[in-house]
């Protein structure tokens, strides 16, 4: 805040605008920005706090990048919740994971996809139980397209085996 002594002696003081909280804040541009390069291109918190120093001559914490990825998150929850209702009612509906590092740890990146919609999850199984902690594809009304994991037989819905797979496993026997 900025205070200054008026010549008559008495200390003015400024007051914040509205919505400012705090000395240091971002907008909602670098919010995403920072988001978009940490989320979307894959760059580790470090790299995204350089690049935004680099480019804007921001300093970055990557504490404050993880809270701006979990404002995100918060924010986009209604999206990713109607992305699942729409692929649980896809007539065809392709699934698969792949691992992944999650604290230094393998963990399973879920993912159900249609052809404009995807919808990815995390956790650390891979087969049913993950399925059903998930809560998408024991909802599928569509046909899944897999990769003939057993987990993936128990769900209760028509299913196809993906082409991908099949050509990949016949390469392998070739």
């Amino acid at each position: 805040l900025l205070r200054a002594r008026c010549s008559c002696g008495a200390v003015h003081e400024g007051q914040w605008p509205q919505g400012i909280t705090a000395p240091v804040q971002y907008g909602a541009s670098v919010k995403a920005l920072a988001v978009h390069l940490n989320q979307h291109h894959l760059l580790p918190l470090k790299r995204t706090s350089e690049v935004l120093g680099d480019v804007f001559g921001l300093c970055v914490s990557q504490a404050s990048l993880l809270a701006f990825a979990g404002e995100a998150a918060w924010q986009l929850k209604p999206t990713v919740q109607a992305i699942a209702q729409a692929v649980q009612g896809a007539p065809v509906v392709h699934a698969d994971e792949t691992g992944i590092r999650v604290k230094d740890k393998l963990q399973w990146l879920h993912c159900a996809v249609t052809p404009t919609l995807t919808w990815l999850g995390h956790h650390a199984k891979r087969g049913s139980q993950a399925f059903e902690a998930l809560g998408i594809l024991p909802q599928l009304k569509g046909t899944l397209v897999h990769d003939g994991l057993a987990g993936y037989r128990s769900l209760a819905c028509p299913h196809s085996l993906c082409n991908a797979h099949h050509l990949r496993e016949l390469t392998f026997v070739h």
